[in-house]
């Protein structure tokens, strides 16, 4: 009786051992037991794909761009309000008007410097083996009262030129050699010296008014960029002016009477900074400021020739990749994060995309020659979670740069959709005909 109660007792602990592994082999998705599930690959290639705005202020960057690239199609100009403390109400006003200078300082980053323009005739070669890589800019002293809260491109420029009214303008030229570079720890942000160019003095005590709006942009016909370091762990990087004042007088040194000189300096940084951007390429491109933003519509997914929609229990999304091609011209792609969003419909106008669902994201480089977005849980998600998405509705998608990398100055351009649309790639596990669910 011992011998047949330990048997039973075997037979017991083995059965559903095995039901177990029978039933594991007969669950097994596509396939009939023991197969292997069916597996294909498809690519499809976008319907359309169009280019649209929307406003994405650079306001209180971190970095500021100045310039132009004809060849870009981008443009880009500094606005900045000064708030400041007239001379005369000083505690102590010098006896003569101060000397008045607009003070900068420029980002080391050989990415977002860029000087195309060389060898100008005023440059004088001082041994260290810099090139003279140089840019024109122009300061403009703007009217008061500006709106700036609502600022953009279309406010301040009438296509290409200034709409805003222009009191007054200097001019001056930063280079590769100035000054701004500094030297020491190129990584240190707070390295380096400022660059001071000189202003009107009536510029700021012919006022009737404490503030001031000026505008630092490219002059015509150059091309260039200019990264002012604009924001950092001090207010002291924001650009601003200098009051400078001095006072001669004289004092009795040892019985004789020597020259005694004293400085007075006064540092005011902008209260308020924006770059705005003009983006005029004709192909399709991302970029900052009152930037270009892309929309596309991809066909109906899973495509079904017989009609018939697709069962989530015999069939599996194993990945689905949205890649969008790029062109060769483009600025700073470096470190550049893109966006992908889920919109409602596709409008060649462009969508708002405030509200509208985050897909997916990828970060680029400067070798990066495609987009690539992982949206295989959201179509999942569409498709077998919430069963809104048949094969025949088409997906409509929107690009665009992420808000917290705008600052800096980009541009990314993509294909010729005509030639080299954006793609979807997706891989699916279907079981064969006849298996469905019990």
């Amino acid at each position: 009786m011992q011998r047949v109660s330990r048997l039973h007792l075997l037979l017991a602990l083995a059965l559903p051992t095995l039901f177990q592994a029978c039933d594991e082999q007969e669950s097994t998705l596509g396939g009939l037991p023991g197969g292997q599930a069916i597996a294909w690959s498809d690519t499809l290639a976008a319907l359309a794909t169009a280019g649209f705005h929307r406003p994405q202020q650079m306001v209180a960057a971190a970095r500021q761009t100045v310039g132009r690239s004809d060849s870009l199609g981008l443009e880009s100009v500094l606005v900045l309000r000064l708030d400041y403390n007239p001379v005369g109400s000083w505690a102590d006003p010098p006896e003569a008007l101060p000397d008045i200078r607009f003070t900068f300082k420029m980002d080391h980053s050989k990415n977002l410097a860029w000087f195309p323009q060389s060898h100008d005739p005023d440059f004088v070669d001082d041994g260290s083996g810099e090139s003279d890589n140089y840019l024109y800019l122009e300061l403009s002293l703007l009217r008061d009262s500006l709106g700036y809260d609502s600022l953009d491109w279309e406010d301040a420029f009438d296509g290409a030129a200034p709409r805003l009214s222009i009191l007054d303008q200097v001019t001056f030229r930063v280079s590769s050699a100035d000054t701004v570079f500094g030297g020491g720890d190129y990584t240190d942000p707070l390295t380096g010296r400022r660059t001071l160019r000189q202003l009107p003095n009536w510029w700021f005590q012919q006022a009737d008014t404490t503030t001031r709006w000026l505008m630092l942009r490219a002059r015509p016909g150059e091309q260039g960029f200019v990264p002012l370091l604009a924001a950092g762990y001090t207010s002291a990087l924001r650009p601003g002016l200098r009051f400078a004042s001095i006072q001669v007088d004289s004092v009795l040194v040892d019985n004789v009477m020597v020259p005694d000189t004293s400085w007075d300096t006064t540092y005011v940084a902008a209260t308020w900074q924006t770059s705005l951007v003009r983006d005029s390429a004709s192909r399709l491109t991302l970029s900052s400021g009152w930037a270009s933003q892309v929309v596309t519509q991809l066909p109906p997914f899973p495509p079904d020739s017989a009609g018939e929609t697709y069962d989530p229990l015999v069939s599996t999304l194993a990945e689905a990749w949205l890649r969008v091609p790029l062109a060769g011209a483009g600025f700073n792609l470096s470190g550049a994060k893109v966006n992908l969003y889920q919109v409602a419909r596709y409008d060649p106008a462009g969508p708002s995309l405030s509200a509208a669902p985050l897909i997916a994201s990828d970060v680029l480089s400067d070798s990066s020659t495609t987009l690539e977005f992982n949206i295989t849980p959201q179509l999942r998600r569409i498709w077998v979670e919430e069963d809104t998405l048949s094969n025949a509705d088409s997906i409509a998608v929107a690009l665009k740069l992420d808000d917290y990398t705008l600052l800096q100055l980009r541009q990314i351009g993509l294909a010729d959709p005509a030639l080299d649309p954006p793609r979807l790639i997706y891989h699916l596990s279907q079981a064969p005909a006849g298996w469905r669910r019990p």
